[in-house]
């Protein structure tokens, strides 16, 4: 009988053993594969990103900072900016590129409940980078051995300048046909721009953009009032720039912008 109720007893370890080495097993597997996830992510997060830009017609677009109906086009809002360097999500920041065969426009959508106007001299250029802004770079090779930059506030104040690496910058450039168009709206702003393609085939040595991609960097600079006078400061990117500190002016900051072959427009609602 004693045997008997030991052979039970045996055998019920021996099973209770084997359920606790499967778990052990199941969650050694389950943490390699939420391991490998997050590498991929994070992997992927580095690649170089790509943008492409579609053609519309001329004179569909007023660069006035108000998204019409019909103007951008629907699918072609890109709203996958981050935080790069804060383990939170971002606020919505957005940006359309389009084409008219004359002009690179651009259009950014920002949610913002507090609003910082930079500097005290709104005639300084250098003011607008005291505040928030949006900012699109463009390079002429990934050595950014020559690189341009425009920064814009909610209010339509440029910051533009020319640079090469490492952050030596020079602010007497100003970029050729710029026009510009921002406007507040409920919870945020928006702001839009037309770089003339002649521009930018002379700037970046290029000849027919529709056969090159071109280096671009979209990032947006998100300040807030504090109680001291120095406003807190954070950055959101499009891509995930490889850097340990906030740093736009780096290489790996940069993506590509493809300008879409062919002249096709169609009405499209704004989201």
């Amino acid at each position: 009988m004693i045997h008997r109720w030991f052979s039970i007893f045996f055998f019920g370890l021996t099973v209770f053993l084997a359920d606790c080495h499967q778990q052990r097993m199941l969650g050694t597997v389950c943490l390699m594969f939420l391991t490998d996830c997050a590498s991929a992510e994070e992997a992927n997060d580095n690649l170089p990103r790509t943008y492409l830009v579609a053609s519309i017609d001329e004179h569909v677009i007023a660069v006035d900072g108000v998204l019409g109906k019909s103007e951008w086009p629907a699918d072609g809002w890109e709203s996958n900016l981050i935080f790069p360097w804060q383990q939170r999500k971002a606020p919505r920041t957005e940006f359309c590129s389009v084409t008219d065969g004359k002009h690179l426009l651009v259009a950014f959508r920002c949610d913002d409940a507090d609003v910082v106007i930079g500097g005290s001299e709104p005639d300084v250029e250098l003011a607008v980078a005291e505040g928030d802004r949006v900012e699109l770079f463009f390079a002429r090779s990934p050595a950014l051995g020559e690189y341009y930059c425009i920064e814009i506030s909610p209010a339509g104040r440029v910051l533009d300048y020319k640079a090469s690496f490492y952050r030596s910058f020079a602010d007497s450039w100003d970029c050729p046909g710029l026009v510009v168009g921002a406007k507040s709206r409920k919870g945020g702003y928006v702001v839009e721009l037309a770089i003339p393609l002649t521009t930018l085939r002379d700037l970046l040595g290029l000849g027919e953009l529709e056969d090159h991609a071109i280096l671009a960097g979209v990032f947006r600079a998100e300040f807030s009032h504090t109680h001291t006078n120095k406003p807190k400061e954070e950055w959101i990117s499009w891509v995930r720039p490889i850097a340990e500190e906030p740093d736009f002016h780096i290489p790996s900051a940069f993506g590509r912008f493809r300008i879409e072959s062919g002249h096709i427009h169609q009405e499209r609602t704004n989201p």
